[in-house]
């Protein structure tokens, strides 16, 4: 979980900006959250594709932004991005190649292929992988990767998102600044 609220820097340089004007502060503190949110999904969803190879989209449906930054009156304006605890991926999404020994795939973004001896995808179920639990007639097993959130745990990916993220903030409040100069300018 990643949560984000502004800085005191940021804070009054908009408040110099907007006279005193504490409605309009606080939306536009929460338009500068809510754009740094989205922006901190994307970031993490691209550190876990650095590990794993597989896609992102596949990703970025465990990472979400959980609760959005609002105008609210007496409250800091603060977004939280967490990333849900799933299950694994299907082996599928880890490029899944079927030969006539067995399945091999590869999980880690610069490791070696690995290989399931006696698997098969089918291709009427979204060429998922599947192996039998033992010898012949036995009951067949899907096959799985890791999940996306033991990735994050494993490699504390949520410290190079947090400082990217604190950067993007300053961002996107010296964005809001320079809008509303432009706006008071008449140049918008």
């Amino acid at each position: 979980m990643i949560a984000l609220s502004v800085t005191a820097r940021g804070e009054k340089r908009l408040a110099k900006l907007l006279q005193g004007n504490t409605k309009r502060l606080r939306r536009e503190m929460a338009v500068a959250v809510n754009a740094t949110s989205k922006k901190t999904v994307s970031l993490w969803v691209k550190e876990v594709a650095k590990e794993l190879a597989t896609t992102q989209k596949s990703i970025k449906a465990t990472i979400k932004v959980s609760r959005k930054a609002s105008a609210s009156e007496g409250k800091s304006p603060t977004a939280v991005v967490t990333q849900k605890k799933t299950g694994r991926i299907p082996l599928r999404d880890f490029g899944a190649r079927q030969n006539k020994k067995g399945v091999s795939y590869k999980i880690a973004k610069n490791g070696k292929r690995g290989f399931i001896k006696s698997a098969f995808t089918v291709a009427t179920i979204s060429g998922h992988v599947f192996a039998r639990a033992g010898k012949k007639r036995t009951p067949i097993i899907k096959k799985f990767g890791p999940s996306p959130w033991g990735v994050s745990i494993k490699n504390q990916l949520t410290r190079p998102v947090r400082k990217a993220t604190e950067a993007e903030l300053l961002k996107q409040i010296n964005r809001r600044i320079r809008f509303i100069k432009l706006k008071q300018s008449g140049a918008i």
